[in-house]
């Protein structure tokens, strides 16, 4: 009887860490290159939720001015966002949707502070954990449980205070920004290939993944790894807002 209880539990991992990423693999791609363009505010609230119109209200009454907004689509997904600049904390924000067919929208606030080493902080409460190498070049620090976008900003400025006082932080380029955005989206883009998580090579317009970045990613989604990954980070991110 155990021994059957053992197969059985040995079958469904096989399924979920074999097959799995064979799936992930033959339907996730990416753009060849990332290239946005401006889109109408109005656009962008007729198709994104209530929730999204609250949030933006919310990042204005903050003291953050709405500068620019732009969509792109994967198959039957769907990323819609609104950009907005502090001028005095030199901070920024994305309010970002993403819609996927029978997948319940993805809706978060993402604060960041550019510096001029070309260095990023991110504080952000995405529900959903990224399950891709970090970069070099940016921090990102999650808190999925805080929905207030007063006290993610707080958050931002004492990390930046306690840990990176030193660097000198910069805004992005008035009259550039959604440009610089997919600047960084594809430098990010760029590691993945360095790494093997992602095709060299495109196809019609769109990289797909390679097998070693379409396990490795799914099997950070997967049990156990993802709680144990998800503890992790929480515990880093307590013992960060404790020091700062």
């Amino acid at each position: 009887m155990f021994d059957t209880l053992l197969n059985i539990v040995g079958l469904g991992f096989s399924g979920m860490y074999g097959l799995a990423p064979l799936l992930v693999y033959s339907q996730n791609k990416q753009p060849e290159r990332f290239r946005l363009h401006s889109i109408p505010k109005e656009s962008v609230l007729e198709e994104t939720e209530a929730r999204f119109h609250e949030l933006a209200d919310e990042i204005e009454t903050n003291g953050f001015r709405y500068i620019d907004a732009s969509e792109f689509a994967l198959k039957q997904t769907k990323t819609c966002f609104m950009l907005f600049v502090h001028d005095e904390k030199k901070l920024s924000i994305l309010l970002t949707q993403i819609s996927t067919s029978n997948v319940q929208t993805l809706i978060y606030v993402e604060v960041s502070q550019h510096f001029e080493d070309d260095t990023t902080i991110d504080v952000l409460n995405a529900s959903m954990d990224s399950v891709f190498p970090p970069s070099p070049k940016k921090v990102t620090f999650p808190f999925p449980d805080i929905k207030s976008v007063s006290e993610l900003v707080s958050i931002t400025e004492k990390i930046i205070a306690s840990y990176l006082s030193s660097k000198t932080p910069t805004t992005l380029p008035k009259g550039k920004e959604l440009e610089t955005i997919a600047d960084y989206l594809n430098k990010e883009q760029d590691e993945l290939i360095k790494k093997g998580y992602l095709q060299k090579d495109a196809k019609d317009g769109l990289r797909e993944m390679t097998l070693k970045g379409a396990y490795l990613l799914t099997w950070k989604l997967l049990w156990p790894v993802k709680q144990i990954r998800r503890a992790q980070k929480q515990s880093f991110v307590k013992k960060i807002l404790a020091e700062a």
